[in-house]
């Protein structure tokens, strides 16, 4: 009897926080998607809950993780299919780009699109920066040996340079925009050497970003192009640390070896790959190269599902 009387009291009170609509829409405010989806699939009682599906909430939502300009686009072409006088929630507009896993607005990525991946809450976009004559070879600083251990030890002899020259070599500029999508927890970019997989079903070959030249260092940007300061890294051997709807830009300089132009890189790339660490599991994010030669990084109506 007293449990029941319990249980009464516990409804009798929940229904009292629905019923005082600023209550429930100010706890509501402060849920993050996956937890207000949860709250509307409680129950058929939950499930008709307005504040849990509160245009404004959701608004709020689509613009911290898409921006305003790519959720006005979208506002723009679903509404042109939709009857006269009908409006999409922005609920169903949230999961709509949610599953055609649109990219945050970037100002700062590059000229032509390359290929996009997501792995257990975590997405990631690539393009490349394409020079007016579609040219790729670069002038870069190299050291007389191969091996790492005597570069370094060249290095530290000769921080100046004297004994290192410069060398014509074909570099390919990437801008990998990453960000967390579904983590309530935040996702760590472990430092890592970034490459491009370029292997044939004859030979495995794989095409490495630069790291003899500090002029082509990888560089981490948020999505205005500023670089990051140290409170996103929290110990060494991590490149960035990414809260809910975070995201981060690297900037990666790669030895296209063999690619004088952009045209024979495209041809010869098939992917790459960001490792992410996840409720502390390390995975790939693999990036296949499948949209090379799209050119636009934008969406376009034809994404709008």
């Amino acid at each position: 009897m007293d449990a029941l009387v319990t249980d009464q009291g516990k409804r009798d009170n929940f229904s009292n926080i629905v019923n005082h609509d600023p209550v429930l829409l100010s706890l509501a405010s402060f849920l993050d998607p996956l937890s207000l989806t949860r709250c509307v699939h409680v129950s058929k009682y939950w499930a008709a809950i307005e504040q849990f599906k509160c245009d404004h909430i959701w608004s709020n939502l689509c613009k911290k993780r898409f921006g305003d300009d790519k959720l006005n686009f979208w506002v723009n072409s679903i509404s042109k299919s939709l009857r006269p006088g009908k409006t999409v929630r922005n609920i169903d507009l949230y999961e709509r780009m949610h599953e055609a896993n649109i990219q945050p607005r970037c100002p700062v990525q590059g000229n032509v699109s390359v290929g996009e991946g997501k792995v257990k809450g975590v997405s990631a976009w690539a393009s490349m920066t394409e020079r007016s004559n579609g040219e790729t070879l670069r002038s870069v600083r190299t050291f007389p040996s191969n091996d790492s251990a005597n570069r370094k030890q060249t290095s530290e002899k000769d921080p100046f340079g004297k004994h290192s020259e410069y060398t014509p070599l074909p570099v390919v500029e990437l801008r990998i925009v990453i960000q967390n999508t579904g983590n309530q927890e935040s996702v760590v970019v472990p430092d890592q050497t970034i490459s491009v997989d370029a292997g044939t079903r004859r030979k495995g070959e794989e095409m490495k970003e630069i790291n003899s030249d500090d002029r082509f260092s990888k560089s981490i940007l948020n999505l205005d192009g500023y670089q990051l300061d140290d409170s996103h890294i929290k110990k060494s051997g991590e490149c960035v640390h990414l809260k809910l709807f975070d995201s981060v830009v690297l900037v990666v300089h790669i030895h296209a070896r063999g690619c004088s132009t952009i045209s024979k890189f495209c041809t010869k790339s098939n992917f790459t790959k960001i490792l992410v660490s996840v409720n502390g599991l390390t995975v790939p994010l693999l990036i296949p190269f499948t949209a090379i030669g799209k050119g636009s990084i934008f969406m376009n109506e034809s994404e709008v599902k």
